[in-house]
């Protein structure tokens, strides 16, 4: 055993001398002391030229401060001798010729990939990839990447001619383009539509002068409250039953042999839609609604009362169900429905001067509630039956239209994405208001009429597309609750690929891109009294 002890200094410089007794011997042994450290030569900063930072000489191996949360790190060498020169040397040859240059610490930016989703004829082409350049050489479209035009996984270059281009879909952040390819999409027509990652349409460029005459928006806004508005939202209603009907059908056959039971069960509920549809036809026939206003019968129809129509003041306050004055703090916004419900009544049924409900209006706006009543119900038999669809493949727990983290609907609110675009371009080129519809509710930034059109085509343009794409097993890859670049490229393919298919339509075989569009000219005409609209219906 020893006991240490620290003896009484000796030498000149007054340095203890620090030893242990030997408890056998009695002798005192020395041990190491603490000490002190050798003095080191002062470090040399100098200033850098290449990172223009004030860095220390000898920087192998250390990480340097740059500011709060940003450092450069410089890897260890040997030896300082030998290593030093050479390890500045070659982080000068990579600041001079970087393969991924570190700019203080933080990470550079760095172009994605583009990704490139298009039909076979080039109309339509779905562009995604932070940091991409959409330009315009000669008379091509020309997509760019940090200065060099981008090449396809065939070594292909992604330009393609304005002359079979009908729509560019831009769908990521960072994509620029120069004002001449603007100018030259205006000038042929090209539409140049905007979504967000989820597939929500948030805007969308086009020539104002290639649309239709005023006259059509007027005749749309005089629909709403007559026969005319009514008579197209019970088509909507009518051909989107029917297209569910029609899907399920079309998918319970393959589940004939294989699925008895499950396909007992769609048959079921088709007949069911079948049902609802039929109801939905009767929705307002036989009651006494306003035409298209005329003359001077056009007051009655609006609700004002007008000398000169062969009715009295007196009749005309008769007819009218409900009156409300046009105080301070009273406003028109509903009524009660046949059971003592209140109903929520859109701006256009009001008369924002007398405040009369009239008769047809409140008849009109009644019929629209049971069409709504209808799809509600077909919609809640139609997931019921997309579920025993794709209940093999994926689980689906019903419908969710925002903020939706499951991969079937994900799929389906991106591709309702693209169909909306189609559509709202549709609806433009036909010189429509798209905000201004006739079934679903006006609200601020609600385009109603786009939602109206795009029914009929839901089933036969994406629902079908999703349930092969989840049937056939293709990948599909969430990231941070959203569909990876890769999935939607994907889907927007096959989208795509559907919006070129042909489909029997009046007689001939058309795109349903083209359908879509003749079925807003469709609607022009039959507002304007110069035909009439039927929905589209696909073949199962």
């Amino acid at each position: 055993m020893h006991r240490g002890v620290a003896a009484e200094p000796f030498d000149p410089q007054c340095t203890r001398l620090y030893g242990q007794f030997n408890l056998f011997t009695g002798e005192l042994e020395p041990i190491p002391g603490p000490r002190e450290p050798e003095p080191q030569p002062e470090e040399r900063w100098l200033f850098d030229p290449d990172f223009r930072l004030v860095l220390p000489e000898d920087r192998a191996g250390k990480e340097i401060l740059v500011e709060e949360g940003i450092a450069l790190s410089f890897p260890a060498v040997a030896t300082r001798e030998s290593g030093l020169a050479e390890t500045i040397a070659n982080h000068r040859s990579q600041i001079a010729n970087p393969t991924e240059p570190l700019i203080f610490g933080r990470k550079p930016f760095v172009p994605d990939k583009p990704r490139v989703a298009k039909t076979a004829d080039l109309a339509q082409v779905i562009l995604s990839g932070y940091g991409i350049y959409l330009g315009k050489k000669s008379e091509r479209l020309q997509i760019k990447v940090s200065g060099k035009v981008a090449k396809g996984a065939d070594g292909s270059a992604y330009e393609f001619p304005f002359f079979r281009l009908s729509e560019v879909v831009i769908a990521s952040r960072g994509v620029s383009f120069s004002s001449d390819l603007l100018e030259e999409f205006c000038q042929r027509g090209i539409r140049l539509s905007f979504l967000d990652y989820a597939g929500r349409p948030y805007a969308m460029l086009s020539s104002p002068t290639l649309t239709a005459t005023v006259e059509s928006r007027r005749e749309q806004l005089k629909a709403f409250d007559d026969a005319r508005g009514l008579e197209f939202a019970r088509a909507v209603v009518r051909g989107k039953i029917r297209n569910q009907r029609h899907l399920l059908l079309y998918c319970g056959k393959y589940l004939k042999q294989a699925n008895p039971e499950r396909f007992e069960a769609l048959a079921d509920l088709a007949k069911q839609l079948r049902q609802l549809e039929l109801q939905a036809r009767k929705v307002g026939k036989g009651s006494a609604l306003p035409s298209m206003p005329a003359g001077p019968a056009r007051g009655r129809a609006t609700g004002h009362w007008e000398p000169g129509t062969g009715d009295t003041q007196q009749e005309a306050e008769k007819q009218a169900p409900a009156v409300i004055p046009a105080k301070a703090g009273i406003h028109a916004t509903g009524y009660r429905g046949r059971e003592g419900e209140k109903q929520e009544l859109p701006p256009q049924a009001l008369n924002p001067e007398s405040r009369i409900l009239t008769p047809e209006v409140l008849t009109i706006s009644a019929k629209r509630q049971e069409l709504l009543g209808f799809e509600g119900v077909a919609g809640r038999l139609y997931w019921q039956g997309f579920k025993m669809i794709v209940e093999d493949k994926a689980e689906f727990m019903g419908r969710v239209h925002r903020g939706a983290d499951d991969p079937l609907n994900a799929l389906l609110n991106y591709g309702y994405g693209i169909l909306y675009a189609q559509v709202w371009g549709a609806v433009a080129n036909a010189g429509l208001e798209p905000f201004a519809g006739f079934l679903h509710v006006d609200r601020p930034g609600k385009p109603s009429l786009i939602l109206d059109l795009v029914e009929e085509f839901r089933q036969p343009v994406v629902d079908r597309t999703v349930i092969a794409f989840v049937n056939l097993g293709q990948k599909v890859e969430m990231k941070e609750g959203l569909l990876d670049e890769d999935t939607r490229k994907a889907i927007a393919e096959k989208v795509l690929e559907r919006l070129a298919s042909p489909e029997p339509f009046r007689g001939q075989q058309f795109q349903i891109r083209s359908i879509i569009q003749m079925q807003a000219r469709a609607l022009v005409s039959f507002l304007r009294g110069k035909g009439e609209y039927k929905p589209f219906s696909f073949r199962w």
